[in-house]
């Protein structure tokens, strides 16, 4: 995945934030996506649509560690949420 892709939710997933948790929906399939502190805040990053690099910019600026681990668990994360489809990625060139 390149840094400037863009990525936006996908407009069929249901999402609520319960305490701090970020649970996805997706009607279609009956499934449920309980999302971890990283995920959650990918989650409401993507309020609109951002790019791989915005996102692990913000993130850097949010947790304190390894600042080259978040760019892996944020690339692993949009991974396993594009197979889900539970967003979209735009790799077109602007």
């Amino acid at each position: 995945m390149k840094l400037q892709v863009r990525i936006s939710r996908s407009p069929h997933v249901a999402w609520r934030e319960v305490d701090d948790a970020v649970y996805l929906v997706e009607p279609q399939e009956a499934k449920l996506h309980c999302l971890n502190s990283t995920g959650s805040s990918v989650w409401k990053l993507l309020d609109t649509e951002k790019t791989a690099e915005q996102i692990i910019s913000r993130l850097k600026q949010e947790f304190t560690g390894d600042l080259s681990r978040v760019k892996d668990d944020v690339f692993e994360f949009l991974e396993y949420m594009r197979e889900k489809k539970l967003i979209i990625l735009d790799e077109n060139e602007t």
